[in-house]
């Protein structure tokens, strides 16, 4: 989504159709939210295609008065033969109008940039960070000066060498995760310190209570 989004916008009307009735779920004057990506055409012939709108039964076209949709043609594996625009997951609409034509129900549609529910637009500063090859995204407020805490030494405990759950690092400390707009990840790796074989205890001799004999414990 986020890769999506970085197609520059458009503000065209666009055309989609839909082989079902659905005029009932549009009221004039309310809004709806389309929580899945939505494929679009500015070019309306291209909806005589049977696939997508065709000329019988129940259907449904909208217009969209669209201000955010994506021109993906360059990128589609259609080329411009369905002059194909996306619309982002949690786009919001205004409904101006349901136009009853039996068969046919045209539901006319205005984007309401200002009740957009989700946001994929990239972070500038946190990319430009990426990009030139650091692992930490710049701070919102002054860095600390304080000394980054060392790693702790392997404890042997019992002839095995285990490692304490090591302070968290300087550098991911400072990360601010603010910067990096979802669902992009960034992943830190720490140097860890070498963990080096323990000599096991010598075993010591002690006397039976039980017999004569020496066992080993």
């Amino acid at each position: 989504m986020t890769a999506l989004s970085c197609i520059p916008a458009s503000s065209i009307t666009v055309y989609r159709g839909v082989k079902k009735d659905l005029a009932g779920k549009f009221v004039r004057g309310e809004s709806v939210t389309f929580w899945s990506v939505t494929s679009t055409t500015f070019n309306v012939e291209v909806l005589q295609e049977e696939m997508f709108l065709g000329k019988v039964g129940d259907r449904t076209m909208f217009t969209i008065a669209a201000k955010t949709v994506r021109d993906i043609q360059p990128y589609s594996a259609m080329g411009l033969t369905e002059s194909e625009f996306i619309s982002l997951p949690g786009t919001s609409y205004d409904v101006q109008g349901v136009l009853d034509q039996g068969a046919l129900k045209i539901v006319q549609l205005e984007e309401n940039v200002a009740e957009c529910m989700l946001d994929f637009e990239p972070d500038v500063q946190a990319y430009a960070a990426l990009e030139a090859g650091s692992t930490v995204a710049p701070a919102l407020s002054s860095p600390s000066t304080a000394t980054p805490a060392p790693f702790p030494a392997p404890v042997v405990s019992g002839g095995s060498a285990t490692m304490s759950p090591p302070a968290a690092p300087a550098a991911a400390a400072a990360l601010s995760l603010s910067l990096l707009s979802p669902p992009d990840v960034a992943l830190i790796v720490a140097p860890r310190a070498p963990i080096t074989k323990a000599t096991p205890p010598p075993l010591r001799a002690a006397a039976s209570e039980e017999t004569s004999s020496t066992r080993w414990i």
